[in-house]
């Protein structure tokens, strides 16, 4: 099969020599061997994909000139990779979007294809079906064997019309959802269970966005090493953990909490990583879900959300009880948040002994200076491992003047020299900054009140440990620049 590079795509791709007035001459680029130059091209590359695009690599590189055009149309690998977003209000069967994927497919050979096919709804008043046209998703199905990393955006039926006769041999990685109409659900209901991706035997790492759970999707759980979704049930991820041995890493997006069908003694998982979310306004119970678990190999715990109503500590305090893991990494996330989130927050932090990275966003004033007091005053015993440290201060919740900067460069120099201990790790990172939303759901002001500036004699110890060799960051928010970063 021979197919012409789309002159809309390339230009004329007729320059083979450089020309000077007087003389013709090779420039030495086109002296080097193709396998070589091939490699070069490929170093052009994205790092993850790119929409097709005369600007981009391959095609850019094959507008250059004849040699060019011959190595990038001889170099499988440039055409492995690529975003194709698809209107779905105005897509046919003749729309040359298809014929352009159709080459891009021929073009990347037998190569193992990353690829994201991201459907929409446009706002074109003469909308066909809403479907993907036959030949765009056929062409898709005659690929399936060279699927490797696939990020999939289609209406629901449209996963249903989806073959995958050789089964799915080298996908390694898959993100699925379902198109979303302008009140955010999903296009459609599925109408079966779809069994699509349960033939992947390297298959390791999923994510199922809008639309999609297990209940609805067959995967391959034994195997996995990462898993993610979108606003499921607490029971749903309690489910995922049961079937999966092998996994590292799991983010709950939790919608609710259902008390049927619960586990009467916790699930122990060997998970590495775990993220609990949730980005309901008003919901407050979402860590309950750790009653349920026991993770003793856990080394990264990210808890987020938006928890306009305080969280309590309880579970999350019963959970490292529990499991008694060795986490390194803890980060509290609430950046909307207008008040203390997670509350007693330092008393969670005692059982982290340890934790080498801290970050916690967004904290009232006093709950700061007490974690900053706490690591001068029990260095041994409170964060003892911490190495980094990001801290957001709300100063919304009682005001930008209850702010003094004290306990911080105490807790900086405590924390740097060697009077902090034999068994007590150096801070070695550290960056602060602050949000002034309000108690009462107030949306961030870049006019109100900013935190005020340290004296001379703070920033002078800031400096002197800057030169030290620790990497500090402060940012008050004055004009968009940090105040003092340097490292």
């Amino acid at each position: 099969m021979e197919v012409d590079l789309p002159s809309e795509c390339v230009g004329n791709g007729e320059n083979v020599d450089i020309i000077r007035p007087g003389a013709v001459s090779r420039h030495p680029i086109l002296e080097v061997p193709p396998e070589i130059l091939s490699e070069i091209f490929i170093e052009c590359l994205p790092i993850y994909s790119a929409t097709p695009d005369p600007w981009r690599a391959p095609l850019l590189l094959g507008a250059i000139c004849r040699d060019w055009r011959k190595t990038a149309l001889s170099t499988p690998r440039l055409w492995s990779s690529f975003i194709l977003p698809v209107n779905l209000g105005r897509v046919t069967e003749d729309s040359g979007i298809i014929q352009l994927f159709e080459y891009w497919l021929f073009r990347g050979g037998s190569c193992p294809l990353t690829m994201v096919i991201s459907c929409y709804h446009g706002t074109s008043e003469s909308a066909p079906s809403g479907l993907l046209p036959a030949s765009l998703l056929r062409a898709l199905s005659d690929c399936s064997s060279r699927w490797h990393d696939v990020n999939l955006v289609l209406p629901f039926a449209d996963f249903y019309r989806l073959q995958t006769n050789e089964g799915l041999p080298l996908l390694s990685r898959l993100a699925i959802k379902a198109v979303t109409v302008q009140d955010g659900t999903p296009d459609s209901t599925p109408p079966s269970l779809l069994e699509l991706f349960g033939n992947a035997p390297v298959l390791q790492d999923v994510h199922l966005g809008d639309g999609f759970s297990l209940s609805i999707v067959t995967l391959p759980l034994s195997q996995l090493r990462y898993f993610d979704s979108r606003m499921a049930t607490t029971h749903h991820y309690l489910h995922v953990l049961r079937q999966t041995p092998n996994l590292v890493e799991i983010a709950l997006d939790l919608h609710t909490l259902h008390s049927v069908d619960m586990p009467s003694a916790p699930i122990y998982s060997n998970i590495k990583s775990l993220t609990l979310r949730s980005f309901q306004l008003w919901e407050n119970t979402f860590l309950d879900v750790l009653g349920f678990l026991a993770c003793p190999a856990l080394e990264t715990l990210v808890i987020t959300g938006y928890a306009f109503a305080p969280i309590s500590p309880e579970p999350l305090l019963r959970f490292l009880s529990r499991s008694s893991p060795p986490l390194r990494e803890f980060v509290v996330d609430f950046p909307h948040s207008g008040s203390d989130a997670l509350i007693h927050v330092a008393q969670c932090l005692i059982g982290m002994s340890t934790l080498v990275r801290l970050d916690i966003k967004c904290l009232a004033a006093d709950t700061v200076n007490d974690i900053f007091s706490r690591m001068c005053e029990n260095t041994s015993v409170f964060l003892p491992k911490l190495q980094m440290l990001k801290v957001v201060v709300n100063t919304g919740l009682d005001g930008p003047s209850s702010w003094t900067y004290d306990a911080m460069t105490r807790m900086l120099f405590t924390r740097w020299n060697s009077q902090a201990g034999h068994n007590v790790g150096q801070l070695q990172v550290f960056s602060f900054s602050y949000s002034n939303r309000g108690p009462r759901l107030s949306p961030y002001n870049p006019g109100a009140e900013t935190l005020r500036e340290p004296d001379s004699v703070t920033l002078l110890q800031l400096s002197t440990l800057a030169q030290e060799g620790m990497v500090i960051d402060i940012d008050l928010g004055h004009n968009g620049e940090d105040l003092l970063s340097l490292d």
